[in-house]
């Protein structure tokens, strides 16, 4: 629910206009005017990385070799021939290193030990299998003829023993995406502590920058100590997910210092089928959760210190939070969409700003398979007091969609929704795409 507009975040000018501005809380205007679009700017950049990454870990063999200087220069029917020895030498060694296999007590070893010593199980399977006897005669009917056709080989094989780059990409982005957190919040903190009333008595950058290092030193769980209630940053432990922020940043952790080889203590903290040594294993919708997490921290603690800074001025913004929860829902964002409608649900001091949250928080949860918790929830939720509206976005959020149709043709008729509204707001969203609404 909200107002509708273009889904852009407030303009300097629009939050400043909100009251009277103090230097530093001016400059905490500006930061969470910025605690979101660099986050998805990354983001689009990071997916567009991901989506190059696919397509090449997809190439096949013949195509790498083919599009290059030498595959370009060879006429089709001498590359059809190449290939032609080239897959009969291949198929020829894998079916030896299989028969080798099938005897060697090597390939009876438990994974967890190959996985602790790699190269030692690798060395003693070169010398008792010798993967590659036979390999090289194979290949002497191709070798022979001019430069050109050893290139193309060469190519073809490298792109044969070519390993997937997914994993290794989506590992630099998942540090990329976490790396999006702590900065910003360092930033943040340095303001709150900059922020006395007598100018004359502030403490010096030098002295502000060396706090906040100590502030955020170790993992959130620490920050929490640290922040929340020695600087009156209450709302946070309703804002956050310390758990999730805590989880994540054990991955960052495990990203930056071990490369994503997950130790003991790691395996230990957070329980997977992959044994140590392993790398640990990601998906692009883990990077995805990743860049959520850093828009709905930023969010948090942006509002959190403009309360901090300029008391009234975390609420205003939890009552225009639908500028920056639209666009998160309407991508796809719904983890993000979730965090900032939790942080407006706790900045919230008016009833109507606060359902208007309540109501966001659910439509991101439905979204993200919570639907039976939410609808139990909703079920108990009394909006009599409140205006109209907030009936009909229960009659949606409960599915009785008979009733909120109906409801929604009375309320567009008296002017207080507008067919823009219908359009746009996520509100409706389920019933858009169920064809419901004409």
């Amino acid at each position: 629910m909200g107002d509708p507009n273009s889904g852009q975040s407030p303009t300097l000018a629009e939050l400043l206009a909100v009251r009277p501005q103090s230097p530093s809380a001016l400059e905490v205007t500006f930061l969470l005017n910025q605690a979101i679009e660099p986050v998805e700017h990354l983001r689009s950049y990071v997916e567009s990385v991901l989506a190059r990454q696919e397509q090449l870990d997809r190439t096949s063999p013949q195509e790498v070799a083919d599009s290059s200087s030498a595959g370009i220069a060879l006429d089709e029917a001498r590359r059809t021939a190449l290939r032609s020895i080239l897959d009969g030498a291949i198929t020829a060694q894998e079916h030896q290193v299989e028969l080798d296999a099938e005897s060697s007590a090597l390939m009876a070893a438990e994974p967890a030990s190959v996985a602790a010593r790699p190269f030692d199980w690798a060395f003693q399977a070169m010398q008792e299998l010798d993967p590659m006897a036979g390999f090289a005669e194979g290949l002497l009917p191709a070798l022979r003829g001019p430069t050109l056709e050893g290139l193309y080989v060469m190519e073809y094989l490298m792109a044969y023993n070519q390993q997937p780059h997914l994993s290794l990409v989506l590992r630099a982005q998942a540090i990329v995406a976490t790396a999006q957190i702590q900065p910003y919040v360092a930033r943040l903190m340095s303001v709150v502590l900059r922020s006395k009333d007598d100018a004359s008595n502030r403490p010096s950058l030098a002295h502000v920058d060396g706090k906040v290092k100590k502030l955020l030193l170790s993992g959130p769980k620490k920050w929490r100590t640290r922040i929340v209630a020695p600087y009156g940053l209450h709302q946070l432990d309703r804002a956050l997910d310390w758990d999730e922020l805590e989880r994540e940043w054990d991955l960052r952790n495990l990203l930056v210092h071990r490369g994503g080889v997950i130790d003991q203590a790691y395996r230990t903290q957070h329980p997977t089928d992959l044994p140590v040594g392993a790398f640990i294993d990601l998906t692009p919708d883990d990077i995805d959760r990743l860049f959520d997490l850093a828009v709905s921290t930023r969010f948090a603690f942006a509002l959190a210190s403009a309360e901090r800074i300029d008391p009234g001025r975390g609420a205003a913004a939890a009552c225009e939070h639908y500028v920056w929860y639209w666009p998160q829902f309407t991508a796809g964002h719904f983890r993000a969409a979730l965090g900032i409608a939790r942080a407006a649900l706790s900045f919230a001091t008016d009833s109507e700003d606060a359902a208007t949250a309540q109501v966001n928080v659910w439509l991101a949860r439905e979204r993200l398979g919570d639907q039976e918790s939410v609808q139990s929830e909703v079920t108990t939720w009394d909006p009599a007091s409140l205006p109209t509206t907030f009936q009909l976005a229960r009659l949606v959020l409960l599915h009785d969609d008979e009733l909120a149709i109906k409801l929604l043709d009375e309320l567009v008729i008296q002017g207080l929704v507008t067919p823009d509204n219908v359009r746009t707001l996520p509100l409706f969203a389920r019933l858009r795409e169920a064809g419901s609404l004409s």
